[in-house]
């Protein structure tokens, strides 16, 4: 029998911190996803069979008890279900991005929907059998002519109130449902059309619509239409929906925000239209925060690559499937783990950059996912920069790949790539240039950032789900995740591409994943939403926050605006001779005030001088 493959999963106080409060259930998924042969990356696989593959692996993920659990607390609102299902598709996610896409479409959006639109019974009617994967469902709001605007959709629910039905219905071209995820195998959608009593349009509500039976027939009145391949995510099987008067029961629409009564009455907890359209979006928010984990993910296992320099060589004996070749003489194996010795030279750097910066790369080395090999006392620098990336195990195998799988040890890693150096001396590790330093790190430092904000806006959305609170009243809450939906996707762009280019060749061949999953992960600044809008979003929050201070107490707000103004001028006028209070988090906490604060005015002088220009 084959021996249980060693993941390298840490257990330090410093794993667990950056793990967060649910490291011990990444942990766990990480055990799941590494010992699975399901998630062995394969090559060459036509389109076909890459979505058959990625359902064989939601089908395996949806059916272990730890994601049915996570269903059941998703279905009962347990506290922290929010954070948890954000852990579970972030590690899903390193192991295959197109499998996590789909987990979510099913999880995050279509039982979103349910949670978070229907009522109770819609809970209980829907959730349970979605848990048990008795049917999969999709998510169905983008339309051909209308993207973000959502207000503005053009899929048509009419009410018969004979039939006391609703006939969903596609009038027009622009108004095809597009980019539905799941759409070539899913059974059920949560469509979003315009709800129409007596010709009257009540706004944008949710439906859930009938696609196919359990042998995967089309019902009538149901068009799919395969879009079949694209940039990236090849596994998840986007297409077209068109409704030709398809029927639905009356109970089959999602009202917690509005319900159609069995006489025709439309009854709605919140009257004004306007505001019932912004209550159910709200509720959608979270899967903007889903995207942000997502994007960390990537970002997560690229910087290890690249800025631990490990990568696979293309090169293997088709026999053995073993590369050719001994251990580089640096590479040594300790305690079960696999070691690399830093150079001298790499020590003489660390030795002196400032205490931040080799924090930074203690983090850097920990937020891998591993513990650092057998540190001694006064050695933790060494293990840092030895530090293999996430998942490698004993035999030099990647968390993603099958058990048995032997990969070289390390014979051209790029951890003793040399180029360039002083004459008549030994040529400069590639990882220890200052070009390298200066290309990955800010990167490292905004991943780490995003990654504790990201986990507080969880936590904040988790007391507000458990409190039984309205998303629609946490504004501050909902900007904070528009924001970080855009800003995390872009630098995952910004990121992705820099990771390409410091590991030369061996970041273009297809083992070593970083083309594959910059193309998977290229469409995430336009999911859930363009990035543009998400900043608009943001900026107006900004201003509407602005308006609100000088509206309610005028001379207040002109005075504070004043002072704060004139005092942000004198603190920069002046030479600053304390240097060491730029490595103080009060200072910085300061600066990153003083920057917002600065923007904010310029942005109201700039609207004020066209307006009155």
């Amino acid at each position: 029998m084959e021996p249980a493959q060693d993941l390298g999963l840490g257990d330090s106080s410093l794993h667990r911190y950056l793990d967060g409060e649910f490291w011990s259930l990444k942990n766990e998924l990480r055990r799941l996803l590494g010992g699975c042969p399901l998630f062995r990356h394969r090559y060459g696989l036509s389109l076909d069979e890459m979505r058959a593959l990625t359902v064989q692996r939601v089908k395996f993920i949806l059916g272990h008890p730890l994601i049915k659990r996570a269903f059941q607390e998703q279905a009962e609102k347990t506290k922290n279900f929010v954070s948890r299902g954000l852990v579970i598709g972030e590690v899903l996610s390193t192991a295959d991005l197109a499998t996590s896409v789909k987990c979510g479409i099913i999880y995050w959006l279509f039982g979103g929907a349910v949670r978070n639109l229907g009522s109770p019974r819609h809970v209980t009617q829907w959730l349970q059998p979605l848990k048990e994967q008795q049917y999969t469902g999709m998510f169905a709001m983008t339309e051909r002519g209308h993207g973000s605007n959502v207000r503005g959709i053009q899929t048509e629910a009419t009410f018969d109130l004979v039939a006391q039905e609703f006939v969903i219905h596609t009038p027009c071209e622009n108004a095809q449902k597009m980019y539905i995820g799941n759409a070539m195998c899913g059974n059920y959608a949560a469509v979003f059309a315009q709800l129409i009593i007596n010709g009257s349009s009540q706004g944008p509500h949710c439906f859930i619509v009938p696609i196919r039976d359990e042998n995967g027939s089309l019902y009538p009145g149901v068009t799919a239409i395969d879009m079949m391949h694209k940039e990236g995510l090849h596994g998840v099987d986007n297409g077209i929906l068109i409704f030709n008067k398809v029927r639905v029961p009356r109970e089959n629409l999602l009202d917690k925000f509005g319900s159609v009564a069995p006489d025709g009455q439309y009854h709605s907890p919140i009257k004004n239209k306007s505001a019932r359209f912004n209550a159910m979006l709200a509720t959608l928010t979270p899967s903007r925060l889903a995207v942000t984990f997502q994007a960390l993910s990537t970002m997560k296992w690229f910087l290890q690559w690249a800025q631990l320099g490990v990568l696979k060589s293309p090169v293997r004996n088709h026999r053995t499937n073993e590369a050719p070749g001994k251990p580089h003489e640096e590479a040594s194996k300790s305690q079960g783990k696999l070691v690399l010795q830093p150079s001298e030279h790499t020590l003489s750097i660390l030795r002196r950059v400032r205490t931040q910066d080799r924090c930074m790369l203690v983090v850097a080395a920990e937020a891998a996912g591993r513990p650092c090999a057998r540190q001694k006392p006064g050695g933790s620098l060494s293990s840092v920069w030895g530090h293999v990336a996430y998942g490698v195990g004993s035999e030099g195998k990647a968390g993603g790949d099958l058990p048995g799988e032997s990969w070289f040890s390390m014979s051209s890693d790029l951890a003793h790539w040399r180029q360039f150096g002083p004459k008549a001396k030994e040529e400069v590790r590639i990882i220890e240039h200052q070009t390298q330093t200066l290309r990955l790190m800010p990167h490292l430092a905004t991943v780490l950032a995003l990654t504790f904000t990201s986990r507080y806006a969880g936590a904040l959305l988790d007391e507000d789900i458990f409190q039984g609170k309205e998303l629609v009243s946490s504004c501050a809450l909902q900007v904070l995740m528009a924001g970080l939906k855009a800003y995390s996707t872009w630098e995952n762009v910004g990121c992705l591409q820099d990771c390409h280019e410091s590991t030369g060749g061996m970041g273009y061949m297809m083992e070593n994943r970083i083309s594959d999953l910059k193309c998977d992960a290229d469409v995430f600044v336009t999911f859930e939403g363009d990035n543009v809008i998400m900043l608009q979003v943001v900026a107006r929050e900004l201003l509407a926050q602005y308006t609100k201070q000088h509206k309610d107490q005028p001379l207040d707000g002109l005075l504070w605006s004043w002072v704060t103004s004139v005092s942000d001028k004198l603190r920069t006028s002046f030479l600053a001779f304390n240097t060491d209070a730029i490595g103080n988090l009060t200072f910085l906490l300061k600066a990153v005030n003083f920057r917002e604060r600065v923007l904010q005015r310029c942005l109201v002088a700039r609207i004020y001088y066209k307006l009155v220009s």
